[in-house]
This record gives structure tokens, sequence and C-alpha cells, in this order.
């Protein structure tokens, strides 16, 4: 895989991996505003670290509580072979 491009999943497998799970946990219960919740795992992208391609159920915290798909790339900064910091690298509505 050439550095930079995206290794879209091909498994029949639409789970996160666990550490991109707990990643994700970790940067979205704190957002205000929105509520994500995770719906598919799309793939990732070496690049000085690891950004991962997720598709989410977005919903507004509002009286009506709109909800829209997005996609939210999330980048992982490996500390060592088991820690990892995670953060938002953006969230684009899709629907």
């Amino acid at each position: 895989m050439k550095p930079g491009a995206w290794n879209f999943s091909n498994s029949s497998s639409t789970g996160l991996p666990q550490k991109v799970a707990t990643g994700f946990t970790d940067v979205t219960q704190d957002l205000e505003g929105a509520n994500y919740e995770f719906l598919l795992y799309c793939g990732n992208q070496v690049v000085n670290g690891i950004n991962h391609m997720i598709i989410c159920n977005k919903t507004l915290v509002t009286k009506e509580g709109h909800g829209t798909l997005a996609v939210m790339i999330l980048h992982e900064d490996p500390i060592d072979e088991i820690k990892s910091k995670f953060s938002i690298l953006s969230i684009t509505d899709i629907g």
C-alpha cells in the first residue's frame, strides 16, 4: 500500500477494530451539540500516524433530534504498540 492512500476494508465484518472503537468512544463522548453512533468502518490511511474513516449516525442534541449520516475521520497517533492517542480530523455530513 502506498503511504497516504486509503486502504478500504473489503472484510465482511463492519465492526471497528478494538483500539479504534475505544478511541471513537473517547473522542465522541464529550462532544457538545451532537451524538455520534458508529455504523460502518470503511478503512484506514497511513500518514504520520493512521487515519480511520468511519460512517456514523449523527443526531443533533435539539428538541427535534434531527439525525443524518456523517463521515468521521479519526486520527490515531500511536504512543506504543498498545496505546494510541485519538483525535477527530473531520466530520462531514453525507445525508
